[in-house]
């Protein structure tokens, strides 16, 4: 029995190691899906010399290099000119798995939105926290909160881009059935996403 237990513990601490790496992955998933649908949106112009680096050993789960700026595109929404940019908060900057960053020229406005990557939806109480941490970033309006799973096995072929929403924080349900379109079904997710958040915010 006392060495089923210890199986038992050794079993639970990898899960335990694993839980993080594992959720640090598909925030880089998102994060390079969250480019490529900005990339995606009308007008979208990216310079020749724009890249990514990758790491060769993973830190935790990030492979992507972030010390290193991402490229600003400039795409056109709504008649309007409008630069782009997926980046990684910085210490000044509230903490979550990306940042978009907004700037309008024509109306000499910035505007940023934090976005937060899980596996499993949060449950009601976090997302209520997560509202209260916002609340103390008054220059950030609103906040994306993108999951991929309901519960266990409970994914969504196509997302879940819901009804209008309200609120500080938003939460979409990733597309990411085993047999479904792919990370190109993921891309035309975000896009809707992030044409209908630019639509709001303009």
């Amino acid at each position: 029995v006392y060495k089923a237990y210890l199986d038992y513990r050794g079993k639970s601490r990898e899960k335990a190691q694993l839980w993080p790496y594992r959720n640090q992955l598909l925030a880089e998933a998102v994060g390079i899906c969250l480019l490529a649908a900005v990339v995606k949106l009308p007008g979208a112009k990216v310079t020749p010399e724009a890249k990514l680096i990758c790491s060769r050993h993973p830190d935790g789960g990030r492979y992507l290099r972030h010390d290193v700026t991402w490229p600003q595109i400039p795409v056109f929404v709504d008649g309007k000119v409008c630069h782009i940019r997926v980046s990684k908060p910085t210490a000044d900057e509230p903490c979550c798995d990306w940042l978009l960053r907004v700037e309008v020229p024509e109306k000499n406005r910035v505007v940023q939105l934090p976005i937060w990557v899980f596996w499993y939806s949060p449950n009601s109480a976090a997302v209520s926290e997560a509202e209260v941490y916002l609340r103390g970033w008054p220059n950030y309006p609103v906040g994306l909160l993108f999951y991929l799973q309901e519960r266990a096995n409970s994914y969504s072929e196509t997302g879940d881009i819901g009804q209008l929403m309200t609120g500080k924080i938003w939460p979409f349900q990733l597309p990411g059935s085993p047999g479904g379109g792919g990370w190109g079904t993921a891309v035309d997710f975000l896009q809707e996403v992030l044409q209908r958040w630019l639509w709001l915010i303009l």
